[in-house]
């Protein structure tokens, strides 16, 4: 597994993890790629506490668009997320 960067946003009621590193693929109707988008893969809000507070290992079901609809894939993919802490500097710290 190699690390990449993503994004997790705030939509109205839940949350959305979006990959623009390893976009989905968009096709035309005789096959040929017509665009790529960022992959996205919904977060409930629990799931996105548990991303943020324990970090996690989440694992999506990989699609591509056909005819303006997502259509799965057999592949699967996976996101580990660590917890990231940011500490203060002291005052008188050297």
């Amino acid at each position: 597994m190699e690390g990449h960067c993503f994004n997790v946003v705030k939509r109205k009621k839940d949350y959305a993890l979006l990959d623009y590193s390893m976009p989905v693929a968009s096709y035309n109707q005789d096959g040929s790629i017509k665009t790529f988008y960022p992959f996205i893969g919904a977060l409930s809000n629990e799931e996105f506490l548990s991303f943020i507070n324990n970090g996690v290992i989440k694992t999506f079901d990989d699609y591509n668009i056909k005819d303006h609809k997502e259509e799965k894939t057999t592949n699967k993919r996976m996101y580990v997320v660590g917890r990231y802490e940011i500490e203060k500097e002291h005052k008188g710290a050297k």
